[in-house]
């Protein structure tokens, strides 16, 4: 409560000697600030109850657990109070804390939108199991069917890989032609959700992983256009992956986008198309990385700080290396690996009389 916050730092203030130098809105600036350099302006702005601007747009992105903030607050208060000894203020500030109760510890705060690390883990798993599942079908419509269950499932396995190492802000899901990056850096680039003159171009750099998966499932899209009954062609600009439908005796192609993932999957999946550069921001923060790189990795400017202005001091090398190994890591923490679906299922498939 913010009446119960000026209580506190008025409290706080007078506790070392502060009372009649320093207001409550000074002082909370100062700590503010504190809280920023220790992890973000999201973070502080929920430690403070400040309602900061910049903060309002991204607590959108950032679900940080109370623990975590609980962490945040040691230690910048640690670092305040040093600062203050350093300056000759002994009062009480190496005894001043506030902590919540062991009770209120647990749970998150911000944006609901966040999935949990272990959710995503078991819908990863539940689609491999999909995927990998075999099919003893014997009618064509059973076979096909039962492609279409295993391929959609694939196809969206890729696109979450993808989709978690760039930071998908865009209105489709992204997922790039292996064309679209350099096979030795795997660095590209890609329109952001911004449309017409003013569209967003924001570089990207896969990890290896997720390259892993691409070139797997590129390859298999081939394989899966050359069986001639299929009628489904291999990965393009136009259309690098894709979902399958029925219609009558053949399979049809169909686009990748927030619609058809919920026409197909929104029974099991019903986080909104940008759940992860939420799940990646979320679980980077509170990993330690800095701030800027999880905005970098949002498409979050404020002012005119784009990171890759002519004049930025902003470094990309340590960046993408950061980056790019955090999410590898997460991806094989949630258990995402190459995968391609049994083609067996479609081959002599006679059509359906």
């Amino acid at each position: 409560d913010a009446d119960e916050y000026v209580h506190i730092i008025d409290k706080f203030a007078a506790s070392v000697g502060l009372k009649d130098r320093v207001d409550v809105s000074g002082l909370g600036e100062i700590l503010f600030q504190r809280y920023v350099e220790t992890s973000d302006v999201v973070s502080a702005s929920m430690i403070t109850c400040n309602l900061h601007k910049l903060a309002s747009v991204r607590m959108w992105y950032f679900t940080p657990s109370i623990r975590y903030l609980v962490q945040v607050h040691e230690i910048a208060m640690k670092k305040f109070c040093a600062e203050l000894h350093d300056a000759g203020w002994e009062g009480q500030a190496n005894r001043f804390a506030i902590y919540p109760s062991s009770e209120s510890i647990a749970g998150n705060v911000g944006s609901r939108r966040c999935a949990e690390f272990e959710f995503i883990k078991g819908k990863v798993s539940l689609l491999k199991s999909i995927v990998e599942e075999p099919c003893s079908a014997r009618s064509p419509e059973q076979r096909l069917e039962g492609f279409k269950i295993r391929h959609n499932a694939l196809t969206l396995l890729a696109v979450w890989a993808i989709d978690l190492s760039v930071g998908m802000r865009s209105i489709e899901h992204p997922y790039f032609h292996a064309s679209e990056y350099d096979e030795i850096s795997f660095m590209g680039s890609f329109a952001d959700k911004d449309s017409g003159k003013g569209k967003k171009i924001r570089p990207f750099c896969l990890n290896e992983s997720a390259v892993a998966i691409s070139k797997t499932h590129d390859a298999y899209l081939y394989q899966l256009s050359m069986i001639t009954r299929s009628g489904l062609p291999p990965s393009t600009r136009a259309l690098p992956c894709y979902f399958v439908e029925i219609a009558g005796d053949r399979l049809i192609s169909v686009s990748v986008s927030p619609k058809t993932i919920k026409d197909n999957f929104g029974e099991i999946f019903q986080f909104d198309p940008n759940w992860g550069r939420r799940f990646i921001k979320t679980m980077a923060i509170e990993a330690g990385l800095p701030a800027i790189y999880t905005d970098e990795y949002c498409g979050h400017y404020y002012r005119g700080e784009q990171r890759w202005h002519t004049f930025s001091s902003f470094d990309p090398a340590p960046y993408f290396e950061q980056m790019s190994k955090f999410i590898e890591a997460q991806l094989k923490a949630l258990g995402f690996k190459p995968l391609s679906v049994d083609l067996s299922i479609l081959k002599n498939l006679e059509p359906a009389r």
